[in-house]
């Protein structure tokens, strides 16, 4: 769940800000809004399919939010080695819950909409590199390569599946794919706390089971008495 659900939140959140922007112009357009804000009331967008330009305002709004995710990365590398990587991942994805639902409030300003954006992209970035972090830690040499790969092929699952989430259903209620993103975040988040084995300051393992004391001193003793 941790990586698909990380994949999810980054591409989702990757979508949903230009598609959260179209709507917005789209509003503008149609004298719902002035632009400055979003209203509180889901509109069916369906009916209108063409592909909208987004306006240079909206390309700095893009920009700013982008680089959310160097923050990002350099916070989850200072608090993972401080509060280990199970709460780090817990505490990212917590984030990106309260923040999606303060998306909720509305009519929410334009500029409080990108700073919230803003947070979600650096959280959600710092729960991926987390993530990677973490599982090689987990699993050991022999299967480490194999453990790591199956992760990243179940991200693939999440971020196959985040454009019917970010750019169908958000067109046909705004809400929903808030909540579909939060609740998915939240999920991630309580798994995170429940992983049995937390790697910080924990050697990295070569082998399924590492062999007991006793266990390595018979060996021995049969390896001598064999030579002798």
């Amino acid at each position: 769940p941790l990586f698909r659900s990380a994949a999810f939140g980054y591409y989702g959140i990757v979508l949903l800000t230009t598609e959260i922007l179209n709507i917005i112009d789209e509003l503008r357009k149609s004298g719902f809004t002035d632009g400055s804000f979003m209203p509180c009331h889901d509109y069916s967008y369906a009916k209108n399919q063409s592909c909208e330009l987004l306006i240079m305002d909206d390309y700095k709004q893009v920009l700013w939010t982008t680089a959310a995710e160097l923050p990002g990365i350099l916070v989850t590398a200072v608090i993972i080695e401080r509060i280990g990587r199970k709460k780090t991942m817990a505490v990212e994805f917590g984030g990106c819950v309260v923040a999606f639902f303060l998306m909720y409030i509305c009519p929410i300003n334009k500029i409080a909409l990108m700073m919230l954006i803003f947070v979600v992209r650096g959280l959600i970035t710092g729960a991926f590199q987390a993530a990677y972090v973490y599982t090689p830690e987990v699993y050991p040499t022999a299967v480490r390569a194999i453990g790591l790969g199956m992760c990243s092929s179940v991200a693939r699952l999440g971020a196959m599946v985040t454009p019917f989430i970010a750019q169908v259903l958000l067109r046909t209620t705004i809400r929903g794919g808030e909540a579909t993103y939060a609740a998915w975040c939240l999920i991630a988040a309580v798994c995170s706390l429940l992983l049995p084995i937390e790697t910080k300051g924990r050697g990295m393992q070569d082998t399924l089971k590492t062999p007991a004391p006793k266990a390595v001193e018979t060996q021995m003793e049969d390896i001598g008495s064999t030579e002798a």
